[in-house]
């Protein structure tokens, strides 16, 4: 078993695995030293980010009690912020002030699915992103509209961008950002 394996087996995200071996094959070579996390669910990806790209500083964003239970056994180096809504001014204005004037390198969204959501949580972090970011839609290829309308937002949004697909299950979608 690879140590990607051994890491994703160890932290338990709850993205697809083949979907997170390929994201992360392309993660290590563009080296992000901040990362935003919006939708932690328990915390399993946040785990990953730090044991697999050895960023600087980890944000996490959450609106459940799950992610504040889960937080608690995280290791230094990753701040949650839970439970909270990350389109709430005061959470943009926390997070604002933990980067301390630093920008950041990969956004990923995976938190409200719904289409308004998603795209307030992409036009209010867009603000902190360094130029060349990475930014990541999850559940772009989740057809239920009534649960999830990350897929209409991406195929609205994706052609102002260049992007790469991950299409597994649920899919992910990574803009390459140009400030």
């Amino acid at each position: 078993m690879n140590e990607l394996l051994q890491l994703i087996t160890d932290c338990k995200p709850a993205q697809d695995y083949k979907e997170l071996k390929e994201l992360f094959d392309f993660l290590v070579p563009h080296n992000p030293k901040i990362i935003l996390e919006i939708g932690l669910y328990q915390c399993g990806l946040l785990k990953l980010w730090g044991k697999v790209l050895n960023p600087d500083l980890v944000i996490g964003i959450d609106d459940t009690m799950i992610a504040t239970e889960a937080a608690k056994d995280l290791d230094g180096g990753i701040i949650v912020i839970a439970p909270v809504k990350s389109q709430d001014k005061a959470t943009y204005e926390q997070v604002k002030e933990i980067l301390d004037s630093k920008k950041i390198d990969l956004l990923f969204i995976d938190g409200d699915h719904h289409y308004q959501e998603v795209e307030q949580d992409f036009e209010i972090y867009s603000s902190l992103l360094a130029d060349k970011a990475l930014v990541i839609f999850h559940d772009i290829a989740v057809a239920d509209y009534d649960f999830c309308q990350v897929q209409s937002f991406w195929n609205d949004f994706k052609g102002n961008y260049s992007h790469k697909e991950i299409k597994y299950s649920v899919g992910t979608g990574i803009v390459f950002w140009e400030s």
